[in-house]
């Protein structure tokens, strides 16, 4: 069934919130804000949870190391020896996560949000076919790696029409069964264009597949992941031409890369880059719950803007003013405590989280750290 959900500018002493996506960071917004005392409710197009990770290539493993990739106050079973594990294990993980915490009788499957409208901005809500939810506020939790592939612009005279073998994205290989994959691959010459994780991955099921007899050609412009249209992907939910041009009209346009200054119904979770996609949106839910809770107030508009371009400017410094890539120069370790650091000093927590100087300084920080919070 698809779904629309407009989001309304007036208080209520009691907030409806829908969440958009039940992989990890819709798992995480709806458990934080659980907690909280919100009964929200997340709407899935898929009919189960996981995300990415429900539907992906058989060689496909956690890039980050399982220490940092985990929930932090759910450790990964003894049973889980592998530094990196593989796609099941990880799936089986995130589904025991969601079981033990109740948090799959708030989800709604095989619901396709098409649209959402903001009452009293952007006009009216169209009935039918759709159904309306009405909400005080949004969680897009819609991913980077899913939905909408970006494919390059080939012309007609030197793309498909003039290579006479078939031409896919990993999007559609990712969605084949293990063995329909393989026989779509076997024996033959294979390029994968684009160094992104799931081009790394077909590679590596081509050469497991076809050994040295056909070998993979893997051909990449730069050493950059960007397999996904996801600033489209977020602008083409919205109905007004304004905040669809908040969205893909500035390059560095959240506040805590999670809310925009000028939309504060709706924040979105998993947009942020860094080492481990979990770690950040985890951290990121407990500062939106604390928010949604009263527990703190968003700056004003302008001081969001300006936090945002500073973001930006020295991402820029960092990747020589690449207008498309520049985000991923962000992406660091330390970088990632800063950030962890700036949301515990607005929830009003201290972030220091070790107990001793000496672990502070030299230390390293894991998701276990913040289970208090």
């Amino acid at each position: 069934m698809d779904s629309s959900i407009s989001s309304c500018t007036e208080q209520k002493k009691e907030k409806n919130i829908a969440i958009i996506g039940a992989g990890i960071s819709g798992l995480l917004a709806c458990k934080h804000a659980m907690e909280k005392g919100f009964n929200p409710v997340v709407f899935e197009t898929r009919p189960n949870i996981g995300g990415a990770w429900s539907s992906t290539m058989d060689s496909t493993k956690l890039q980050t190391p399982k220490d940092y990739f985990q929930f932090s106050d759910f450790p990964w079973p003894d049973s889980v020896s592998e530094t990196f594990p593989n796609h099941n294990q990880v799936m089986n993980y995130i589904k025991s996560y969601a079981l033990l915490l109740r948090l799959l009788v708030s989800i709604m499957y095989h619901q396709s949000t098409r649209k959402i409208y903001l009452l009293g901005v952007c006009g009216v809500v169209p009935a039918r076919p759709f159904r309306v939810h009405e909400v005080d506020f949004v969680i897009l939790c819609v991913g980077n790696f899913s939905d909408l592939p970006n494919v390059p612009d080939i012309p007609i005279s030197k793309g498909e029409n003039a290579f006479n073998g078939e031409v896919i994205h990993s999007m559609d290989y990712g969605a084949m069964d293990k063995i329909e994959a393989a026989k779509f691959i076997e024996d033959k010459k294979v390029v994968v264009v684009g160094n992104h994780k799931s081009g790394l991955d077909i590679a590596a099921e081509v050469v497991k597949t076809n050994g040295v007899r056909h070998p993979c050609t893997l051909v990449f412009r730069r050493a950059i992941w960007s397999g996904y249209k996801s600033d489209q992907k977020i602008s083409n939910i919205f109905t007004s031409s304004d905040f669809k041009n908040c969205i893909t009209g500035s390059s560095a346009p959240f506040y805590r890369e999670c809310i925009h200054p000028k939309i504060p119904q709706l924040a979105i979770l998993g947009y942020s880059e860094s080492p481990s996609t979990l770690f950040t949106s985890e951290m990121r839910s407990k500062w939106l719950a604390y928010f949604l809770a009263g527990k703190f107030k968003l700056p004003t508009i302008k001081q969001m803007e300006e936090d945002a371009k500073e973001w930006e400017k020295v991402a820029r410094r960092y990747y020589n003013n690449d207008d498309e890539n520049y985000k991923r120069a962000c992406v660091g370790a330390l970088l990632q405590i800063h950030c962890n650091d700036l949301l515990c000093k607005d929830m009003g927590c201290n972030p220091k989280k070790k107990k001793w100087p000496f672990q502070e300084l030299f230390s390293t920080y894991h998701p276990s750290d913040y289970a208090d919070i």
